[in-house]
Formats: C-alpha cells, structure tokens, sequence
C-alpha cells in the first residue's frame, strides 16, 4: 500500500524521535477556506497507493527566489474536531476506497475492534498529510489523537497486516462542495517541531531556506485527478545558494498514470554530502498534478 525508499537508511518513526533544532516549519499550502461550519451529515466517503522509484534529479532553471504557495485551512500537526456522524476513514482519498479497521491495545494485546472505521461528531484526530482534491471532495490523511505524554492505544489498519504504527493513517473527506465534517479544534497541537517543509499543490514548488540537516524523511501523496496522464512528479533537495550547475539530491521520482499513489522517502548524511557545503537546504519539486508533502529533519546519534 505505501512506497518506500531510502538513500543510505531505511524507514523512520517520526513518533519515536525527539525534537532537534532548527527553524520553524514551513506551512504552505493551497487555499480552499479560512472558516469550516459544522455540518449535520457526513458522506460514506475514499485505488492501491504505490511506491516511490529514485531517479536522477531533474533538469530545470533554478530560480533564485522560492515559489509562492498560499495557506491551506489545515496543515501537518493541526488537531480537528469532526462535525458530523458517520465519516468514513478510507485507505485513500477516494469514495471507492476500502474503510480502515481499528485496533486497541488492551492489556498490552492488540485487538480489532472495528472492521469499518466510521468517525462520530466530537472524534479528535490529527493532520497528517494533504490537501488532496477530488473532484468537489477536499481528503486530509489523519491518524488518532495522542494525549500529551501517552502511547497510542489505538491504531487504524488501512493494509489489512494489523497494527503498523507507522502506517496508522487514514483519509476523511473534510469538504465536500460548500459542505464541511471538521472544524479546527488545535492548531499546531500536535506539531513535532521538526517539520522543515508542510507543502500541497497541482504545479511546481520551491520551498522557503531551512537549515541544514544530515537526516531528512519525506511524506507525500500524489493524486492524478482530471490533469493528462501521465503525472510526473520529482522533489530534489539542494542549497539554498546553489546555481543551475550545482548538484541537487534526488529524493521522489514518481510517474502516476491512473488513480493514486503515496509513499516515503529517505536521505542520510551519505546521499546528502554534495550538498553538505550549504548552510542551507530548500526543497524543489516538479509536479504536473495533485500533491502533497511534508518533509521533516529528524534527531539521529
């Protein structure tokens, strides 16, 4: 269900790691709207994901100045509150997707305790990924709210191989036309401080300067939709300061032909070295549909 690859480490638990320092995240996103009412009902609302394939980097003008990308209403790490009864958590962001089972740990055992997960007025859950647009539909990827301190004690399967903590997410439909099924109820309230880019759009995107890091883990989510076939969608990372000549450091290279995919990718000290000059790093992507993308620097001994 999700694609995987790592340049010199493999796959990292955001949840396990502590905060290194750095700047603040970059939370920019397209604008759907500024307030979400409530709504009374929610929809029976979300193909398989598939995986990431590493390429070269890919050639293009590197303009001195990062790409502009307005707000979106929610970003990695905001707390929403759902609003109406019955919405469903969905493997993908897709009305014909299979609905995620839930799991609980109880005395130290997991066991199912829904085979459809269907989300009730009041539920907090936490921004993980998105904006994803489809059609009048506006998806969100979420995953359970932790309390401060706590480990989770419940998990929602979208592979069908039980709990995976690292795969605990799921897709509502937050909008639907002038319809909404959330509201924001803790901006940033679960913000692990080490997001370095929060990022959604349908075309090309620079990102802001950030500090440079020896260990990133990118997140990312790439729809298709109503844009021609196929979908190219390549995300470098280079210095802030670096000219057309300069290397960059590919991390995604995904062409989509139909549907749906999402997946991670990964970059050590190892892959990042010709880079490693910079003070700064910033994220370039070329994307010719639907996408969405976190990028975190994460703590490493």
């Amino acid at each position: 269900m999700w694609g995987t690859r790592g340049i010199g480490v493999g796959l990292l638990i955001l949840s396990a790691c502590a905060q290194p320092p750095g700047s603040e995240t970059q939370r920019t996103l397209p604008t759907h709207s500024a307030e979400l009412p409530a709504a009374s009902t929610a929809p029976g609302r979300t193909p398989a994901p598939t995986g990431t394939t590493l390429a070269a980097s890919p050639a293009a003008t590197r303009p001195a100045s990062p790409s502009p990308a307005p707000r979106a209403e929610f970003a990695h790490g905001d707390v929403i509150e759902v609003t109406a009864d019955g919405l469903a958590a969905r493997a993908e962001p897709s009305e014909s997707a299979p609905l995620a089972a839930a799991w609980e740990n109880v005395d130290d055992e997991w066991r199912q305790v829904e085979d459809e997960v269907r989300l009730g007025a009041g539920h907090l859950v936490t921004v993980d990924l998105g904006p994803i647009p489809a059609q009048e539909i506006v998806w969100y990827r979420v995953r359970e709210k932790v309390q401060p301190g706590q480990n989770p004690t419940r998990h929602w399967d979208v592979t069908g191989d039980g709990p995976q903590p690292s795969e605990s997410s799921a897709w509502i439909a937050v909008r639907e036309g002038n319809s909404t099924y959330v509201r924001m109820s803790e901006p940033g309230g679960e913000d692990p401080g080490w997001m370095r880019v929060v990022a959604a759009g349908s075309s090309d995107f620079v990102s802001e300067p950030f500090p440079r890091h020896d260990v990133l883990h990118a997140e990312w989510a790439l729809s298709l939709g109503t844009h021609p076939a196929p979908c190219d969608f390549d995300v470098v990372v280079e210095g802030a300061d670096t000219t057309a000549s300069e290397p960059a450091v590919p991390m995604i290279s995904e062409s989509l032909s139909d549907g749906f995919a999402q997946g991670r990718a990964d970059a050590d000290a190892a892959a990042l070295q010709p880079i490693q000059a910079s003070a700064e790093f910033r994220l370039r992507i070329r994307a010719g549909c639907d996408w969405a993308l976190t990028l975190a620097a994460l703590p490493h001994d």
